[in-house]
């Protein structure tokens, strides 16, 4: 969560993976939205560098888990304090 900062370089670490969550974690397909408002929370405790990011494989949109990116996609962009941005942009704007 957050970022890290050097010189030129910004560096995002990862927040969320789909392959984490429902590998590792072994979170089921209902418990996902309930995951990304804990994980916006504790984000927005970072105040100065609120960044999550979050890696959803294309591969996994069809499989069990990855059917629930759009609803993952509605209840982020319902979020009025959210902006889902490529890291190329988001990287102009902590410049």
């Amino acid at each position: 969560m957050g970022y890290s900062k050097i010189d030129e370089l910004i560096e995002f670490p990862v927040t969320l993976m789909d392959a984490y969550l429902f590998t590792h974690m072994r979170i089921k397909e209902n418990e996902i939205i309930p995951e990304f408002k804990k994980t916006l929370e504790l984000g927005r405790a970072f105040s100065d560098q609120n960044v999550i990011s979050v890696i959803w494989h294309d591969n996994i949109l069809k499989m069990k888990g990855g059917r629930v990116y759009g609803k993952i996609l509605e209840f982020l962009t319902s979020q009025e304090d959210v902006k889902i941005l490529p890291g190329k942009d988001l990287v102009k704007i902590l410049k």
